[in-house]
């Protein structure tokens, strides 16, 4: 999945550890003339549903931790390494 300017630089933003919605607005709210707060919490929500970051509570977004490899394998399908 292609990646906006503005997903960039959440994920970005967010590569330090994890954030809250407001601390979010607040870095990024000179993108949108009115209603910021909207706007970017709509961004945070698409890539929450894409899975590009985790909604660790409400308002509160990190990176998605990586996969344990007991993760990426199927019950009962052996891994390939």
């Amino acid at each position: 999945m292609a990646k906006t300017q503005h997903q960039k630089a959440i994920l970005n933003y967010l590569s330090d550890g994890q954030k809250t919605k407001a601390q979010i607005v607040n870095r990024f709210k000179s993108w949108y003339y009115s209603n910021s707060n909207k706007h970017i919490g709509d961004v945070l929500s698409r890539m929450v549903n894409a899975k590009m970051i985790t909604r660790i509570k409400k308002g509160v977004y990190s990176l998605p931790e990586p996969l344990k490899d007991s993760e990426t394998t199927f019950k009962g399908q052996p891994s390939l390494f």
